[in-house]
């Protein structure tokens, strides 16, 4: 059987449709496909940070967990057409483990069309663009410990969340709760184990057991919607809320990678496909709002 070769994304929280080739493959490892991977989610109001790696390297002895870095592209950035500057190559990591990118001085803004264009020294070009959408405008109320009703005898954390949506356009999201440590870049993230509207009973997204939860407002264009969010029990001061507002195909590949991350080594499920808007290559480059909250947590009779 055929094992499906994943494309991971440089999420970058530090920090409508795009133009150009957008399009789903089916890309096995076992083929020994040879690509350029461009990455990058272009984060509002922040600088950009992409990533180049081979897909199989011409020559290069295939390791399964390790990327084949590109470290000698030359990347340039492009606003609404215009060259704006060409990335400087940087290493972010320790003298152990660290990672190549390439990052800007410029950053992006809300509602701008940006393209990168990555050119390697023997000539092969990758390009792929995303326009950025407006920051997610929300809002929660003091989280609370509640008995878990699937796990009696262990309690869960409930957040309530107010979505406040712009009305006459298609909007997508993703919703993520974490905890945070000082001094540490990781963030744990809480599986989701339940969703539903905030003044109803029923469960309405299939997204319960995840880490993240993908929405668009079809059923509440220009609404405020009332969402409860239950996870695991938050048993730390430093948690998290975070909302990020996507474009139709960021959310797309967000939500395509995301699903395609959990099927690994599941025999149960089929291939997913990679999704790609990049040029000559493989990989994303897409925009994104990300915005977060603290999560203040009542604890008041908790054990």
């Amino acid at each position: 059987m055929k094992k499906q070769c994943i494309l991971y994304t440089l999420v970058f929280v530090l920090c409508g449709s795009i133009s150009g080739c957008t399009d789903t493959i089916d890309f096995y490892q076992e083929d020994r496909q040879s690509a350029i991977v461009l990455n990058s989610l272009l984060n509002t109001d922040s600088i950009v940070y992409a990533r180049m790696t081979w897909m199989n390297k011409p020559g290069a002895m295939y390791d399964y967990w390790t990327f084949n870095e590109i470290k000698d592209a030359e990347v340039s950035l492009y606003e609404n057409g215009d060259f704006v500057e060409r990335l400087a190559p940087v290493t972010i990591g320790d003298s152990l483990y660290n990672s190549h990118y390439y990052k800007s001085t410029h950053s992006v803004r809300q509602g701008q069309t940006y393209r990168l264009v990555a050119t390697l020294p023997d000539g092969q070009r990758v390009s792929a663009e995303g326009w950025i959408p407006a920051q997610p405008s929300f809002s929660i109320g003091k989280a609370k410990w509640i008995p878990s009703p699937s796990n009696p005898g262990r309690d869960e954390t409930q957040v309530d969340l107010k979505l406040n949506d712009p009305p006459g356009e298609r909007n997508y999201y993703r919703i993520r709760i974490f905890t945070f440590f000082e001094g540490y870049v990781e963030r744990r993230f809480q599986h989701f184990t339940w969703i539903g509207p905030g003044k109803q009973e029923a469960n309405f997204f299939e997204d319960e057991f995840h880490q993240q939860v993908f929405i668009d407002d079809e059923l509440f264009d220009g609404q405020s919607v009332e969402l409860i969010l239950r996870c695991e029990n938050m048993l730390f001061e430093n948690d998290r809320i975070e909302v990020t507002a996507l474009t139709q195909e960021s959310y797309r590949y967000l939500r395509n990678n995301a699903f395609a991350n959990e099927s690994v080594d599941n025999i149960l499920t089929e291939p997913i496909p990679v999704y790609t808007n990049v040029t000559d290559g493989l990989g994303f480059v897409g925009g994104v709002a990300v915005r977060e909250q603290n999560i203040e947590v009542d604890r008041t009779g908790a054990p």
